[in-house]
């Protein structure tokens, strides 16, 4: 059944943009107060309340590097892991 379903899945590519989704990006937002030297909590109180004030402007420009990231999945390895077995 699984097999099934899943050959007619598709993948929509162009849902980000709206605003629906807008607090997906709050993760990397909040990531980079931190990097910029804000605390944590500090951060995560900022985020918290200007979503609740409607004053969060998500940067949908995300720049992610890191392993395993949605820019960088490191496809490669996982299969080679898999081909190990």
């Amino acid at each position: 059944m699984a097999v099934y379903a899943l050959q007619s899945v598709t993948v929509n590519t162009t849902i980000l943009p709206g605003d629906k989704y807008d607090y997906l990006f709050s993760v990397d937002t909040l990531n980079a107060l931190v990097m910029e030297g804000m605390s944590f909590r500090d951060a995560n109180v900022k985020i918290g309340l200007d979503i609740e004030n409607g004053k969060y402007i998500p940067d949908k420009n995300t720049k992610h590097t890191h392993i395993g990231s949605i820019k960088n999945p490191c496809l490669e390895a996982i299969e080679e892991k898999l081909n190990q077995f």
